[in-house]
């Protein structure tokens, strides 16, 4: 137990470490712009050296989640590598050789934009030259820390030497490179510490490349006679001292580095190879003497030995020579040294004379701004008294205008308020639409597991059939052989009893023959006696007679008795031949009984394995039922999640619809009219039935959870457009019909509600399953009874004269097809006006007249275009409808039957056409001078509205995937779009004539005027303001009494609500 325990401690412990080394790989790479803890990076260090591996490293780099995409964190990863490589264990050096391709992709990752980006590529290309070095020159560790006996044993050979120390210099200059880009990009405004900690390991790496270089150069020389060859080498080993003195010098003025290592200090010139002594050369490693001097010695013996006779060889004027040399150069660091002392109090003085100037060039910038200051002074308070006069004169303007800015500021109040409150709605929308997005998606994702069980469940039932078909083929095997094998025993049996029969038979000729050779012996012996008694008689008589008849029965005698031997031979044949039958039918019944033994013993193992196989067959169909019934159960709970979800979404759908119908500041549908309304009503009707009876459907068993759903979001979807049209008719009603109205539309969403939240599966699980059909009937009848009401409220809305469409005695199709007629012929004399007013010239306009006017006259002419495509689109999506809908009814019935759908269809047909009236009628003016650009733009938004009202008109019964109700829909987006252009041409128009007039009335002004003009132009504001309110209210007003009346307009019998 002490033993397990203590297994469990170690694991535990190596638990907490791997922990500690990842928290410390996290913090080390943190998105922070500072340097990497000196802590966290020896932690990374020591754990590879306690596990001899950095696999764990490099692992948790990977996953770290931002690698790659904050630059920082990869520059510090980068940096760290750097520093794990080099005081790492060596197998970290070995692994980061095959991790190259990871380092390079850090290069290709990172854009956040902090200036790191250039720095990580630099970094991740140099770590690359390192380690594909230390790939070519295995020997080498990662600190360059090599004994003395490994760097000359890479001068054994001067050629691999020369590449060696080129490949060195070159590593020299790829660092070098890279802290001049990093010093580049210091930020003056930043402690730029991230950037300074890659510096670290730089000059710890460059220092230690230059130590050996240094070492092997030197050698070089020693070793190579002609030191001309290694003059290139000399070059390029003077020039990376130079540049790594001025980095080092650079590097000892930040603090940050000086606090963490010591930075090394460089003679300022360059060693001279060719003078070294032998004696400054480092320390050699030597060997003992062979015992055998016969034999060879190793390469590196060779070397030392080659290293001590250069000693040896060295004579006193080389080494007085070397000592003047020195002493030559101990002058020059004295020389360089006092120069530095200079060149330090020569850059003080300059520094003084620098900031003299700098004090002088101040003062003088002080002067100037108090000169600037004082003129400045002046013309201030020369302004000054200009606006005290102006204060003085606006003061009854201020007090004019206090009354009316409160007015506007808690207008201005109230509309923020409405705004935040419209952003508020949009934003909850948009969320809302984002969880429905994400609603749908997990459905998605839903049905597609159940899709992949269903399949998986019938690949099993399949599995199991194939099964019993294996088995049912393996029971029908078996019973042939073992049929086979009562053949082949009854066969068997058949030639015993055979053998028996023949045993029988031989025994029965032996007994026979024995018998019938008694019997012959007997009557012979018979006669015998007879004759020996006939002869006692007539022996005295015929005493020759009976000689002959002696002599003839003697031979008789003899004669049987060899018969008798030969019949005796015959039976011990017969005899043998019985016996060899016994044996064989014997043998052959041992062979056919063992042989069925053999095939009763197979059949037991077929009928044994068949028994396993049932019972594993068995037991396999009834787990992959239970699992298969787990996952019905656990697709069911999903799914009834899934419709608790959605009909929550509906609750929240309606919610919102109930509190547009209640804002003061949302306004519904405005072109919305009573039987359209009605039309919305009787599609929220259906969508309730439909709602509930696929809920029904479900609750049998014979319906799909998919239904459910997708009549749940129809039916909400509808409710909430019936609400939308339910506000936008508040517009024509009274204020008695009003409140009717907002009350029913409130008691159907409440009811839609209570249905909604009456059929969640959290509420049915607390009603006995009975019961639950009940449940979901209640909650539907519920709702339809406030249907009634709403639909009395909005019908006493409906104009007497619509309702005479479908309520007279005529032909509604005729009635329907003649306005649509009516319609599309209104249009055309409206182009063809359009067409002669374009043709005709306009006395005393001027040419930018003309143009405008050609302009507006072109626009209209593609509304009315857009318009004619939109009532044919119209007349063909219609046609479609009723021959889709009226089955085998006439088109009357159908019309008759969709009284309220019908109603609308002509009284937006009849608006398109009226509105087009009065575009036309309104350009006609424009154009000749005698009504308003205002008009024009009143008579575009008519059209606009007229084509919304027969569009949705449309909608209500439009066929899915209709190509005609496609063309509408194109056909209704090129009006607006048209109108849109008419809109802009008129006001470009208005704004540009305005302009023109505004800038010809002020520059004839005096500044007096102007302040008059200014004072009479915000006197008119207000009155125009004031206008604009009564203007709204009468309109409205209008609207009500026009929608109402009884009296039909001179156009097209209809006024437009």
């Amino acid at each position: 137990m002490s033993y397990g325990g203590r297994e469990t401690d170690n694991t535990m412990s190596q638990k907490w470490v791997r922990w500690g080394f990842i928290e410390s790989i996290r913090k080390a790479m943190s998105a922070d712009e500072s340097a990497p803890k000196q802590k966290h990076v020896r932690a990374c260090i020591i754990y590879t050296w306690d596990f001899k591996t950095g696999a764990s490293f490099w692992l948790g780099l990977k996953g770290l989640p931002n690698l790659g995409i904050d630059d920082i964190v990869t520059w510090k990863a980068v940096v760290t590598i750097h520093k794990v490589i080099r005081g790492g264990h060596p197998n970290v050096l070995k692994e980061a050789i095959q991790q190259m391709s990871f380092i390079e992709a850090l290069s290709r990752t990172g854009a956040l934009g902090c200036g790191y980006g250039t720095l990580i590529r630099a970094y991740v290309s140099f770590l690359l030259a390192k380690l594909d070095y230390h790939r070519l020159h295995p020997d080498f560790n990662a600190t360059f820390d090599y004994k003395e006996y490994i760097s000359l044993r890479r001068i054994d050979d001067p050629n691999e030497g020369y590449e060696t120390i080129d490949d060195m210099l070159k590593l020299l200059e790829r660092i070098d490179d890279l802290q001049r880009q990093i010093f580049a990009t210091f930020r003056p405004a930043s402690n730029n510490e991230c950037r300074i900690a890659a510096l670290i390991p730089l000059v710890e790496e460059s220092y230690s490349v230059y130590t050996f270089a240094k070492s092997m150069l030197t050698a070089m020389h020693q070793r190579v006679g002609a030191v001309e060859v290694l003059v290139p080498l000399r070059e390029r080993f003077n020039a990376a001292h130079g540049h790594l003195y001025n980095y080092y010098f650079e590097a000892s003025n930040l603090k940050y580095i000086t606090s963490i290592i010591s930075v090394p200090k460089l003679p300022f010139d360059p060693p001279q190879f060719y003078e070294i002594d032998a004696g400054d050369l480092p320390q050699q490693r030597r060997k003992e003497p062979e015992a055998e001097p016969e034999s060879p010695k190793p390469r590196d013996e060779r070397l030392v030995d080659l290293f001590e006779e250069t000693s040896n060889n060295i004579q006193d004027p080389w080494i007085a020579q070397t000592a003047a040399l020195q002493e030559q150069q101990r002058q020059q660091q004295v020389a360089w040294e006092q120069e530095q002392a200079r060149l330090a109090q020569e850059q003080q003085r300059m520094q003084m004379m620098t900031a003299e100037q700098e004090r002088q060039w101040r003062e003088t910038q002080n002067q100037q701004a108090a000169q600037q200051a004082a003129s400045r002074v002046f013309q201030l308070d020369q302004e000054l008294a200009l606006l005290r006069d102006q204060t003085s004169r606006d003061a009854m303007t201020i007090n004019h205008l206090t009354s009316r800015a409160s007015q506007l500021e808690s207008q201005v109040t109230q509309l923020s308020l409405a705004r935040q409150e419209t952003e508020s709605r949009e934003s909850y929308a948009r969320s809302l639409e984002e969880q429905l997005a994400q609603i749908r998606q997990k459905y998605e994702a839903l049905a597609k597991l159940y899709a992949s069980l269903r399949k998986e469940h019938l690949n099993l039932l399949q599995v199991v059939k194939e099964m019993r078909e294996t088995e049912k083929k393996a029971v029908e095997e078996a019973k042939k052989e073992a049929e086979n094998a009562k053949a082949e025993a009854r066969a068997a049996s058949t030639i015993v009893e055979e053998a028996n029969r023949a045993k029988y038979l031989a025994q029965s000729d032996l007994n026979r023959l024995q018998q019938t050779h008694d019997s012959e012996i007997a009557i012979l012996r018979t006669q015998l006696e007879q004759t020996q008694r006939q002869l006692g008689d007539v022996a005295a008589s015929k005493g020759a007679e009976v000689a002959g008849v002696v002599e003839r029965y003697e031979r008789e005698k003899s004669e049987l008795e060899r018969t008798l031997v030969e019949r005796a031979r015959d039976l011990d044949a017969s005899r043998r031949r019985v016996e060899v039958a016994e044996g064989e039918a014997a043998a052959l019944k041992r062979q056919r009984e063992e042989e069925g033994a053999a095939l009763t013993m197979g059949m037991d193992q077929t009928m044994n394995a068949l028994v396993e196989l049932q019972k594993a067959s068995k037991e396999n169909e009834q787990s992959l039922v239970g699992q298969l019934d787990k996952l019905q159960v656990e697709h069911a709970e999903r799914m009834n999640r899934v419709l608790d979800s959605i009909l929550d979404s509906c609750c929240r759908k309606v919610d919102e619809a109930g509190e547009e119908l209640e804002s003061q500041a949302m306004s519904g549908n405005t072109t919305a009219t009573a039987e359209y309304t009605l039309t919305v009503l009787d599609k929220v009707t259906q969508a309730s039935a439909d709602f509930g009876e696929s809920y029904l459907k479900l609750l049998q068993g014979v319906g799909e959870q998919t239904d459910v759903i997708a009549n749940a979001d129809d039916f909400a979807h509808e409710l909430a457009q019936l609400l939308h049209n339910a506000k936008g008719i508040t517009r024509l009603a009274e204020d008695s019909a009003l409140e009717s109205i907002l009350s029913t539309s409130r008691s159907v969403a409440g009811s839609a509600k209570s249905f909604f939240d009456g059929v969640k599966s959290r509420v049915l699980e607390t009603v006995p399953t009975g019961d639950r059909p009940s449940t979901v009937t209640s909650a539907q009848a519920r709702f339809s009874n406030t249907i009634p009401a709403f639909t009395h409220a909005v019908e006493a809305l409906v104009p007497k004269e619509v309702s005479k469409v479908t309520e007279g005695g005529g032909d509604i199709a005729d009635t329907v097809e003649t306005e649509l007629h009516n319609a599309a012929k209104a249009i055309e004399e409206a182009a063809t006006r359009i067409s002669r007013l374009m043709g005709e010239p306009i006395d005393g306009a001027t040419a930018t007249e003309k143009q405008v006017n050609a302009s507006i006259l072109e626009a209209t002419m593609a509304i009315t275009g857009a318009i004619a495509n939109l009532i044919r689109a119209a007349t063909a999506s219609q046609a479609e409808i009723v021959a889709y809908g009226r089955g085998g009814s006439t088109k009357t019935a159908f019309y008759k039957k969709n009284n309220r759908w019908t109603e609308g269809l002509v009284s937006a047909a009849k608006a398109v056409a009226f509105a087009t009236n009065l575009l036309v009628d309104a350009a006609d003016g424009v154009v000749k001078g005698t009504r308003k650009m205002e008009e024009l733009v009143v008579a575009a938004t008519e059209v606009s509205a007229a084509t919304t009202q027969l569009l949705a008109a449309s909608r209500v019964k439009g066929v899915a995937n209709s190509k005609s109700q496609d063309k509408l829909e194109a056909a209704a987006v090129a009006v607006r779009e048209a109108t849109k252009l008419l809109v802009k041409a008129a006001r470009d128009a208005a704004k540009r004539s305005a302009e023109e007039r505004a800038v010809a009335e002020v520059s004839s002004m005096t500044a007096n005027q102007i302040r008059i003009a200014e004072m009479e132009q915000q006197v008119k504001i207000l009155e125009l303001e004031r206008d604009l309110t009564s203007a709204r209210q009468k309109l409205a007003e209008m609207r009500r009494k026009a929608y109402h009346s009884d009296e039909p307009s001179a156009e097209n019998g209809t006024a437009r609500n």
